[in-house]
């Protein structure tokens, strides 16, 4: 429930019609491929994976946990960021969405239930906002270079009236 109300968020928030389209699009399909993922292991789990061994399960779970902040981090990235150059900041994103994944797996949370959602709630969204952030720095620096191309233009030296 909670992916389709972020969906919708982004389909509000989008800067553009395209945006509108392609932000949420984006986010629903790798949302929607965790919870499926998600599904695969609630269903048949314990038959289809009862050969694995805990490192395997682990990268399991670690891939999941990164699909999930790297659905949140491309769905608000493709709605939000106003040039193409932002497309570069996906690659440290992805990184951060794999790393986040695996630090998210591999926390030992304390016992108290309380405590170790909390713990985890931060991490999660404190590797949502970093990948954020590295696309929108890259989403900066394309609009300097924009903004850069355009001051750079010769202007001419006397208007002509009437134009």
């Amino acid at each position: 429930m909670a992916a389709l109300l972020y969906v919708g968020v982004l389909a509000v928030w989008a800067r553009s019609t395209p945006q509108r389209i392609l932000g949420p699009g984006a986010a629903l399909v790798l949302l929607g491929l965790q919870r499926v993922l998600d599904a695969l292991w609630a269903v048949s789990g314990p038959r289809l994976y009862s050969g694995w061994t805990y490192a395997e399960f682990e990268w399991w779970y670690s891939a999941n946990n990164g699909l999930v902040i790297l659905g949140v981090v491309v769905g608000w990235s493709l709605a939000r960021r106003r040039t193409a150059f932002a497309l570069i900041g996906i690659i440290p994103a992805l990184a951060l969405s794999a790393a986040g994944g695996w630090i998210e797996q591999a926390i030992h949370y304390p016992k108290s239930y309380i405590t170790a959602s909390l713990l985890d709630g931060v991490v999660f969204i404190g590797f949502c906002v970093l990948g954020i952030l590295s696309v929108w720095a890259c989403d900066g620096i394309g609009l300097a270079i924009r903004r850069g191309r355009t001051q750079s233009r010769p202007r001419t030296a006397y208007p002509q009236p009437g134009y």
